[in-house]
């Protein structure tokens, strides 16, 4: 088996609105007290991209922790049309195993996440979205979880019966052992993981958490509870190791079209990053 080194390699899929990255990394720092390197894979499937993808490259140049790829350059469909209605030439792939059709995005995410992975050497490799933030300090009640779970995730998601990548966590040297690898075969990005865990009768862990779309873990009475007050633009979810509140998922925040949304984003993570 491959040697690893002891260290969490962070994988992040990105392809826009550089202050989410920016914002991540911060909390990353202040809040992981274990080695870690983050690797960033962005698309460069149209200029915007490219532009993008040399923007982040620049402002990580002097950061020897962090790497920048390219991720997909294959262009696709746009999903919506000049008439502003569903384009249906974005929603024509469909995963392998259960045939769910998905936007291409899902599968670009997915790619981004393989060659992430395979670019990285940490035991741990966590996934994480954009439009998250660590909350507080977390690693020793998250890495204890994998000692008897196969992977520990954020959330469930209740509509497709799978847990969610906003966040997911798991030991790099047991997934080599089985032949694993995070993919969109099934049902959505790294949805594979909950059937080959459900199919194995493997354990895994979905964390407490304040989304009214989880069924397992989930309870938007916690909505109350938010550590980041976002205002008319609380559409996220905070997530709970230990009954304690370490990570925050804004909830598509880096897929809309709503640039208050995400300027709200900037300034109230801003301020928790700065007071806490």
């Amino acid at each position: 088996m491959k040697k690893y080194n002891e260290n969490i390699d962070f994988i992040i899929t990105a392809y826009n609105r550089i202050d989410y990255i920016k914002l991540l990394e911060k909390s990353i720092e202040k809040y992981t007290d274990f080695p870690y390197k983050i690797i960033i894979v962005c698309d460069v499937t149209n200029q915007e991209q490219i532009d993008f993808y040399e923007e982040v490259k620049y402002y990580f140049k002097d950061d020897d922790r962090t790497t920048i790829l390219k991720g997909n350059d294959e262009e696709m469909p746009s999903p919506m049309l000049s008439n502003n209605t569903i384009n249906p030439e974005h929603y024509k792939r469909k995963t392998k195993i259960d045939g769910r059709v998905l936007g291409y995005n899902s599968f670009y995410k997915s790619d981004g996440i393989d060659i992430g992975i395979k670019n990285g050497n940490g035991r741990y490799v966590c996934l994480l979205d954009t439009d998250t933030i660590f909350l507080n300090e977390w690693v020793g009640g998250v890495l204890k979880l994998l000692d008897d779970n196969l992977f520990v995730s954020a959330m469930w998601r209740s509509d497709i019966s799978i847990a969610r990548d906003q966040f997911l966590i798991y030991d790099r040297e047991r997934f080599d052992s089985l032949n694993l690898i995070p993919n969109c075969d099934y049902k959505d990005t790294s949805g594979n993981l909950t059937l080959y865990a459900e199919e194995n009768n493997i354990p895994f862990y979905t964390c407490k958490n304040s989304s009214p779309f989880d069924n397992r873990g989930g309870n938007a009475n916690l909505k109350s509870e938010h550590l980041i007050d976002l205002g008319t633009y609380d559409q996220g979810e905070q997530i709970y190791v230990d009954e304690k509140p370490f990570f925050y998922h804004h909830s598509r925040g880096s897929y809309g079209t709503v640039e208050e949304s995400y300027d709200n984003w900037k300034f109230k993570v801003s301020e928790y990053l700065e007071k806490n």
